[in-house]
């Protein structure tokens, strides 16, 4: 298989990091701004754990979850700013986002072998005019030719806090001191695993979101985007 030049750039923006960060909702905007198509990694995993815990299939036997892989039918739509997760034609935005299922997909995610094959899903959602990429390692691993590398973090307390409300607003019964709990055991698995640690890459541009609003976060990456890429925005 002939492998990218990291060289041959493409019209990718790539925003990686912790959990809560805001990914979600700055690759949502961004994706409505450029008229691009969007990737939310973290919702394949999710998705897979989901899948697993549906039929009651154990997540620890990698084999299985290279079965239902293969049962992955997963597409992203964004009706009315908001960003649906439509898995084998079921809307799961709601079911995916509990922290149980967060906390699986974490483990799952370690498996070289599915790790491989989801690589290959993620790249098939590139297409022109261009792509969001979502997660914890689209800059440094899946699209290492991205044009535009961001890394996006935030204080442990400021994620708990935004992910708390965010769940709780979702109808789902949920407390801050949880919440943060399940992130740092989540970071540190993450940067941790043996395999694809989460960590900026060497040509991400990092933001520290700790103190800024959304709309701060996306003004900043759209600034630094038109320096690498020529845009027909405002």
């Amino acid at each position: 298989m002939k492998r990218t030049n990291r060289k041959t750039k493409k019209n990718v923006i790539t925003i990686d990091g912790p959990s809560a960060s805001g990914k979600g909702i700055i690759s949502k905007n961004l994706a409505r701004i450029f008229g691009w198509n969007i990737l939310n990694s973290g919702a394949i995993y999710r998705s897979l754990a989901f899948l697993s815990v549906k039929n009651k299939v154990s997540y620890l036997v990698e084999s299985n979850l290279l079965f239902l892989t293969d049962q992955l039918n997963l597409k992203f739509k964004i009706k009315k700013n908001k960003l649906f997760i439509i898995l084998n034609n079921q809307d799961v935005t709601l079911n995916i986002l509990d922290e149980k299922i967060g906390i699986i997909a974490s483990k799952i995610s370690i498996f070289p072998s599915l790790r491989k094959k989801i690589l290959n899903m993620q790249k098939n959602f590139y297409q022109p005019p261009g792509l969001i990429a979502e997660g914890r390692d689209m800059g440094s691993i899946v699209f290492p030719e991205a044009s535009v590398k961001i890394f996006l973090d935030a204080s442990l307390k400021i994620r708990a806090i935004r992910r708390t409300k965010q769940l709780q607003k979702k109808g789902f019964n949920v407390n801050f001191k949880d919440i943060f709990f399940k992130i740092r055991d989540r970071d540190n698995s993450d940067i941790n695993r043996k395999i694809a640690p989460l960590a900026p890459d060497s040509q991400a541009l990092i933001i520290d979101s700790t103190l800024l609003n959304v709309e701060e976060v996306i003004q900043k990456i759209i600034f630094y985007t038109k320096q690498k890429i020529n845009l027909n925005i405002n």
